[in-house]
């Protein structure tokens, strides 16, 4: 019994070294005759002392299970099992085969317990490996003939690679043509063609804390996709439109320079439609479709009536005339049936007049001056209207002048002999006081501080002085209407006293009867006035 104790006992120190050591036990396991003559002799013991020693190890293994972890539950683990397994084999002293299992458990604990060392070592290599990975699915959309800035850059391969003290990209895997960025390239601005670029991050990959190896390693790729903007314009009745892979297209579509896209135009009975990339025609492809433009473009698809009544447009020479929202020469227009007109002026102008044949049309609605009128094409075939404008030049007609002034005269009065004197008569339009704004500059500096007529400075405004220096500048601005755009005119007035002096005689012998003060105060003002 001691000496079987003492081989166990020689057996169990054995193999914690060699798990503590990292050895693996299969080694010791393969040529191991003590533990099998140990496990012999244990099998000659008996069948109760086997169930009581069978029932402990059970025991004890259960509890080692759960304290998984550390080196010591981990042998510990690798004992229980031989036990178990000794005694799982009591029925038969010979049974070698599964002596033979007992040994290759125990060897396999100390191999479970030898990775469970490991884990740390083994995730930081695949945290590596990961890294190192070749990402796909990395993509760079940017508007073709433009930049990226270097922040960008660094910001997505962080987010695609991970952090690194700096990286370097090429475009051709055959060459060592690198081109570094870090945060220092911030505000550099880098031109990138379409297709895949190669990346490598600068990391530590080894040494210590103090001296670490620094190394450039493979970091992945991203894909470059450079893109124009196509913009569709569609004009045409109910069921006109542009598809572009079977989906209805109505604004803008990011057209790529790597891609070769086509469009179809829906077909409306009663219509012929023409496709033009801005005034040039585009040609159709001979399946119907068109190519789409792999430059920036806008695409104006216009929808025609086989049958109706020609819309001739002439531009006036200051403004434009679109036929519902499209700025063409032609139009056909279906008959009997309605074409919107509108024609915006250029900045200072006006829409005085729209003419159909040369008649002036009525019911024209203005807003934010752009006049609109709506028309019908009449049931003549391919009968022809012909659209054009009267513009004129909007201005003020404001210049310096005296200007009649007391002290004491109330605002209204003033502005009334401001706007007299100041306002002439060739304005565009026709403009009277109530239309005008009267502002004076009531800084002292001259820098524009514009107040009303009426303005009384507060005391801390010591910068700012009240109507009525000899020299005052004075702002007239036109408000504007619908039809006629807003105005501003400066001008510099004199202030004068113009009232001429007035004389009160009176002949002997003329005698008034006094009525009542109020009375002779009134008549009094009105000869001196």
């Amino acid at each position: 019994m001691k000496k079987r104790k003492y081989k166990q006992l020689l057996a169990s120190v054995i193999a914690c070294s060699m798990v503590l050591s990292g050895m693996p036990v299969t080694a010791y396991a393969a040529g191991n005759d003590t533990a099998q003559e140990v496990q012999s002799e244990d099998q000659t013991s008996g069948t109760a002392g086997s169930e009581d020693s069978s029932s402990a190890g059970q025991q004890e293994n259960t509890g080692n299970q759960t304290t998984a972890g550390t080196n010591e539950s981990t042998s510990t683990e690798s004992d229980s099992n031989s036990q178990t397994n000794s005694s799982q084999d009591n029925t038969s002293k010979n049974n070698t085969a599964q002596s033979g299992t007992t040994q290759n458990n125990t060897a396999q604990s100390g191999t479970t317990q030898n990775n469970t060392a490991s884990q740390p070592a083994v995730a930081d290599a695949q945290s590596a490996q990961d890294a190192k990975a070749v990402k796909a699915g990395n993509v760079l959309e940017i508007h073709k003939g433009e930049t990226i800035k270097g922040a960008t850059l660094v910001d997505d391969f962080k987010d695609w690679f991970g952090a690194a003290t700096k990286y370097r990209y090429k475009t051709n895997a055959s060459t060592d043509d690198w081109n570094e960025i870090t945060l220092l390239n911030s505000l550099t601005e880098y031109t990138l063609a379409s297709g895949t670029v190669i990346v490598e991050k600068y990391i530590k990959t080894g040494g210590s804390l103090i001296k670490p190896k620094m190394e450039w390693v493979q970091a992945g790729t991203f894909t470059v996709k450079n893109y124009s903007n196509v913009t569709f314009n569609v004009s045409g009745p109910e069921g006109a439109g542009v598809n572009i892979d079977g989906t209805a297209v109505t604004n803008t579509v990011k057209s790529y320079d790597t891609e070769s896209k086509t469009f179809t135009v829906n077909d409306v009975d009663g219509y012929d439609v023409t496709v033009k990339n801005g005034e040039t025609p585009m040609t159709p492809n001979a399946d119907g479709s068109y190519t789409l433009p792999v430059t920036d473009a806008t695409i104006n698809v216009v929808y025609e009536a086989t049958a109706g009544a020609f819309v001739n447009v002439t531009n006036p020479e200051n403004g434009k005339i679109t036929i519902d929202g499209q700025n063409i020469a032609s139009k056909k227009v279906a008959l009997n049936s309605t074409y919107t007109v509108n024609v915006t002026p250029d900045n200072g102008y006006a829409v005085e007049n729209i003419f159909v044949n040369n008649n002036p049309v009525e019911d024209v609605t203005y807003s934010n001056q752009t006049a609109t009128v709506t028309l019908n094409s009449g049931d003549a075939n391919d009968a022809t209207f012909n659209i054009t404008a009267k513009t004129v030049q909007c201005k003020l007609d404001v210049k310096d002048a005296e200007v009649s002034y007391h002290n004491g005269m109330s605002t209204d009065k003033i502005a009334q002999n401001i706007f007299a004197a100041v306002v002439g008569t060739d304005n565009v339009p026709e403009i009277t006081l109530n239309d005008v704004t009267i502002e004076y500059d009531a800084s002292l500096t001259g820098l524009g501080n514009w107040k009303a007529i009426g303005y009384q400075p507060e005391l801390w405004e010591f910068t700012l002085h009240k109507f009525g220096k000899s020299t005052e500048k004075i702002r007239i601005t036109y408000k504007g209407t619908d039809k006629y755009p807003s105005m501003q005119k400066t001008a510099t007035i004199t202030l004068k006293d113009l009232r001429e002096e007035t004389t009160l005689s009176i002949n002997d012998g003329i005698m008034m009867k006094y009525q009542s003060a109020e009375m002779m105060d009134a008549v009094i003002k009105v000869l001196i006035a």
